[in-house]
Formats: C-alpha cells, structure tokens, sequence
C-alpha cells in the first residue's frame, strides 16, 4: 500500500517459506494449507502489480491449486469455495492483461459457477451477492463474448449492486453501480 512493491514481495516471500514449512510437517492441517494458499495469491498480487504477468499466473495457480484441494476436500466450507471463486477471478484478470481471451473466459466461467453457487446456498449473504455482481461484471467486460452476452452480465450485476444498495446492504468500497453503467454505455447497439 505504501508502494514499496519489492519490500512487500520479500515479506510475502518470507511468509511463504514458513508457512510452507508449517504445511509440510502437518499436511493434514488445512488452515496451514490455506494460509499457504493466501500466500501465493497475494505474492501473484504484488508480481501483478510489477507488471510481471507470466510470474503472478504461476503464483496464483499455485494457490489455486491448494485451493481447489480444500474445496474438494469440503465442498461444504464456504470460506474455501470462496477461495477458490477468487482464484479464477485473479488467474482471469492476468489471462485478460496478457491477452488470452478465451482463456480468461473459461477462468471467469469457473468463478461465476461458484460465485452462483454460493450466493444460492444463502440468499441474504451481502457479500456472496457482491461476489456474484463482480463476477457478471468480469464476464460483461470480456470481449471474448458476444456483446448481447456481454450487456446482459453487466444487467445482472447491476440489478444486484442496485438491489444491495436500495436494501443499505452495499458499504460504498463494494458500489460498482457506476462502473457497470460506464461498460454498458461503451457497448454498441446489437452485435
């Protein structure tokens, strides 16, 4: 936060040498494991943030791969389908920066699924809800899609963020509604 990427890099680094150590002496401990998970995501964040791409994908799929072990562990936890919906989300998000389209898509695709999931299995979970507008909202900026595929997940999302917020259940940090109306408005007519 304060800019010193290579400074936070050699923390997280650091944090990841020692929770790697953890996970190795208890495998079984899945807290350790993910912590490990969160580690890797959040060196992919600063890599990201460097502008190096090609080494935040490798970070990030290394925690998702830890994630997707506790999910399948526990398909039941929350927290860990979470987890594992913003995983693909970051894995998409640096597919986009790279290029890969149809990558990213499948990437978006696979968060959506759990995002849809989640805010199904508790309806009055705001977050699970904002979770799942910001998942349209990837998927509506996507230009691997069709643009009247595109504008009805951007409709989506904002009827969700419009309906959190006419509730007073959306804090303004998570209040997209005027960014899903700017990509509506720079999407032609019809396709």
């Amino acid at each position: 936060a304060q800019g010193d990427g290579p400074a936070a890099l050699t923390a997280y680094r650091a944090g990841l040498a020692i929770r790697e150590t953890l996970a190795r002496r208890d495998p079984a401990n899945t807290q350790w494991q993910r912590d490990l998970s969160v580690s890797h995501e959040r060196i992919g964040d600063v890599l990201r943030a460097q502008g190096d791409g090609p080494a935040a994908l490798d970070a990030y799929r290394a925690g998702l791969a830890i994630a997707e072990t506790l999910a399948r562990r526990d398909p039941a936890n929350t927290q860990w389908q979470h987890d594992l919906s913003v995983s693909h989300t970051k894995i998409g998000d640096v597919l986009v920066a790279q290029g890969d389209g149809p990558a990213a898509l499948k990437a978006y695709r696979k968060s959506l699924t759990i995002a849809e999931t989640l805010a199904r299995r508790d309806s009055g979970n705001a977050q699970w809800q904002v979770d799942l507008a910001v998942s349209y909202g990837m998927l509506g900026t996507t230009s691997a899609l069709p643009v009247a595929e595109r504008r009805a997940f951007l409709l989506r999302g904002r009827e969700i963020q419009q309906r959190l917020k006419a509730a007073g259940r959306l804090v303004p940090a998570q209040d997209q509604i005027a960014t899903f109306n700017a990509e509506l408005a720079k999407l032609p007519a019809a396709d």
